[in-house]
């Protein structure tokens, strides 16, 4: 399912991650250009972040470039994520245990959203950004959220999921998902072998934080990871029982 989004808001986001890439000074031609937008819009976005105090212009009109207002905000949020508080490190304790990508995720309209990803030190890994999205059908970790739904859950969100093929090995027909679906629920866990990416594998287990469904992955290049299937499969179920005491914790202290 396609999301609307709102011009303005997308092409704010966009300008910072224009200056992301390009990694220096911008003048208002080379931020329209970047954008696809044109000069006059351009002109009137740059005017009102300056304003607030967001971007300023290094000299006259020699470019445009950030403050560190944004970064300011974007650090004291992170360090009250309740999420990233329980999380984060179980999953560098699942990389350090695993040797591979740990992620974790949760449901976004009909797809998965990244909410953070420890990194594999090992010379050839998964790489995924926070904030990236993936169809659930060909994602461990849309598996595994989907097959802890409930059935009525379930049916709402099968009607709005695109069944579009990636590789030979996605399942592409809802009958086929299902049964799949089933099994991952009788054994307790959800698997990616190339079926989103050639030569990737994932595999996910669902749990509940906060009365909200996520999932947790170990994810990596398909002949490494198939080799220490098993071991994954306990090193995550491990993980998510060190969750589930770390969540206990965290709303004990959370109450009045």
């Amino acid at each position: 399912m396609e999301t609307k989004l709102v011009s303005l808001v997308a092409r704010t986001l966009d300008l910072f991650q224009l200056f992301a890439d390009e990694a220096k000074p911008l003048s208002l031609s080379e931020i329209s250009r970047g954008l696809d937008a044109p000069t006059s819009s351009t002109l009137a976005l740059v005017r009102t972040l300056a304003s607030k105090g967001y971007l300023y212009e290094t000299r006259k009109r020699s470019g445009y470039f950030p403050t560190r207002k944004m970064l300011l905000l974007c650090d004291a949020i992170d360090k009250v994520d309740p999420i990233f508080e329980i999380t984060h490190g179980a999953l560098e304790d699942l990389r350090d245990a695993t040797e591979e990508t740990t992620t974790i995720a949760r449901l976004q309209d009909a797809e998965v959203v990244y909410l953070d990803v420890v990194q594999s030190r090992r010379a050839i890994v998964y790489t995924v950004a926070i904030g990236d999205t993936r169809r659930i059908h060909a994602n461990s970790l849309g598996k595994a959220i989907f097959f802890a739904l409930e059935p009525d859950e379930q049916k709402a969100l099968l009607a709005k999921m695109q069944f579009r093929r990636s590789t030979a090995r996605t399942i592409t027909d809802k009958k086929a998902f299902l049964k799949e679906m089933a099994e991952c629920a009788e054994r307790g866990w959800a698997a990616n072998v190339d079926e989103s990416v050639e030569g990737l594998a994932a595999i996910a287990m669902p749990f509940r934080l906060q009365s909200e469904w996520y999932a947790i992955a170990v994810v990596g290049p398909s002949e490494r990871m198939t080799r220490q299937w098993s071991s994954h499969v306990r090193h995550l179920a491990a993980t998510l029982e060190k969750l589930d005491a770390a969540a206990r914790l965290h709303e004990g202290r959370s109450l009045p």
